[in-house]
C-alpha cells in the first residue's frame, strides 16, 4: 500500500510540476511578438547560405522596388551573384502595410505560418522590412551561396496573393 501512495505522489508531484512550468512558459512567451535573427525559423546554417546584411561601403548595385496593394512587387525575378551586396530601396505604393523579407524558400514559409499566429508581429530582422502605407525604406543584403531564394511579403494572406519574388543566384 505504501508502494501505490508513494507512485500516486510521484505522478501528482510531477503533473503539478509539468503544469507549472507549461503554464510559466506560456505566459512568458504572451505578449512577445517582437523577434530578431536569432528567434527566426531559419537556421544558423541556412541563414549564411542565404545571405547577410550588407555594409553600405560594399553595395554593388542599388534597386528599386515598389509593393503594390495587387500583392505584387514591380519585380517577379532577381538575378544576383553569391557575395554580391545589393541595396534595396523599397516604396510601399499601397494603401495596407507590406513587407519585403529575404530568405530561403522553407525559412520564409515557416516565418509565413509563424505570422498567420500572430499577425501584428513587429519586425526587427535584418533580412526584413515593413512599412506602412506611403513609407519607403532601406535594406542592404550581400548574397550566399543559397539557390532556393525569394522575397517575399509575409503579412498573412500576401505571399498566398502572389506578393513573392524568386531570386536566381548565377
Amino acid at each position: 500500500m505504501r508502494s501505490n501512495c508513494l507512485k500516486w505522489m510521484t505522478v501528482l508531484v510531477g503533473t503539478v510540476a509539468f503544469t507549472v512550468s507549461s503554464a510559466l512558459y506560456a505566459a512568458g512567451s504572451q505578449g512577445h511578438h517582437n523577434h530578431d535573427l536569432k528567434d527566426h525559423p531559419m537556421p544558423h546554417h541556412s541563414r549564411a547560405s542565404a545571405g547577410t546584411p550588407g555594409k553600405a561601403e560594399h553595395v554593388d548595385r542599388t534597386l528599386s522596388i515598389t509593393m503594390h496593394d495587387n500583392m505584387r512587387y514591380n519585380l517577379e525575378e532577381l538575378h544576383v551573384t553569391s557575395g554580391e551586396t545589393i541595396r534595396f530601396i523599397i516604396i510601399n505604393q499601397g494603401k495596407i502595410p507590406h513587407e519585403f523579407t529575404i530568405g530561403n524558400h522553407q525559412s520564409l514559409l515557416a516565418h509565413r505560418d509563424m505570422m498567420r499566429q500572430i499577425p501584428d508581429m513587429h519586425h526587427e530582422e535584418e533580412n526584413a522590412i515593413t512599412l506602412n502605407a506611403g513609407e519607403s525604406g532601406e535594406l542592404i543584403w550581400t548574397f550566399g551561396s543559397s539557390t532556393n531564394m525569394q522575397a517575399a511579403c509575409l503579412l498573412p494572406g500576401h505571399y498566398e496573393a502572389g506578393m513573392k519574388m524568386e531570386i536566381r543566384l548565377h
